[in-house]
């Protein structure tokens, strides 16, 4: 049904005089009840009284459903204009899931700072932020040579989930390094990832910590900076 036959259907079923009319005729038959039984016969005043009621019981529901109709179009239409915010938003600073895979495969030299490897050993119960796709993106770098450094805490966790990382991972000698970096001297509380590392054009993205929004944001150049910083005083520090 097209929208304007819609509204003119609508308009006439929840209209107040419509529905007057139909409680009315159901009051003055229930007063003249014997009377009109009388004349019409009590089989046929039945039926009328039956297909009443069936139209009675249509106005509700058709009132019902264009009233959800109109409130899924509504909805529907503020989903429009979020969307449209945050692509142009994405535009600047913030990155989608879809978007940091690209970036994943494009980067040959990539740093993570990470308290628990989840995208990279594909720990979809303990990380549910994950979904696959950049494990995904990272074994495919791994099998064509690109190069990993992970900062991470040094904790009995960790380790383990080092063992599983080189056991699932086809990797060459001096391509992946772990940086184990003191527990209580691990600053990082989300994922920071620097894309094309030490390449003078690096981009530094950190996940935002909802599970629910799963997206990255693009930091900016002074943030960036102090990443970089924070890299080189692990490496220097902590490196083996």
């Amino acid at each position: 049904m097209n929208k304007p036959l819609q509204k003119s259907v609508k308009s006439f079923l929840s209209h107040p005089v419509t529905i007057t009319i139909f409680w009315v005729g159901a009051v003055l038959i229930a007063f003249q009840y014997e009377e009109i039984k009388d004349k019409i016969g009590g089989e046929d005043l039945l039926i009328g009284l039956v297909l009443m009621g069936i139209v009675m019981i249509l106005i509700v529901v058709k009132a019902s459903f264009f009233h959800r109709t109109k409130s899924q179009d509504e909805f529907e239409g503020y989903i429009t204009k979020i969307k449209g915010v945050l692509e142009g938003v994405h535009a600047g600073w913030l990155i989608s899931e879809e978007n940091l895979v690209s970036l994943e495969r494009e980067s040959k030299n990539t740093w993570v700072f990470t308290n628990d490897l989840a995208n990279d050993i594909n720990m979809e119960t303990d990380a549910s932020h994950h979904d696959g796709k950049v494990f995904q993106a990272v074994s495919a770098n791994l099998k064509k040579g690109h190069r990993y450094t992970y900062f991470v805490p040094d904790t009995r966790s960790i380790n383990a989930k080092i063992n599983k990382y080189f056991h699932i991972h086809d990797i060459e000698s001096g391509q992946v390094k772990f940086i184990l970096v003191p527990e209580k001297e691990f600053d990082i509380y989300s994922e920071v990832v620097v894309y094309n590392a030490e390449s003078g054009y690096e981009l530094i993205v950190e996940w935002l910590p909802n599970v629910d929004a799963n997206f990255y944001v693009k930091m900016c150049p002074t943030h960036a900076q102090r990443v970089m910083g924070v890299a080189a005083t692990y490496v220097d520090r902590f490196s083996s």
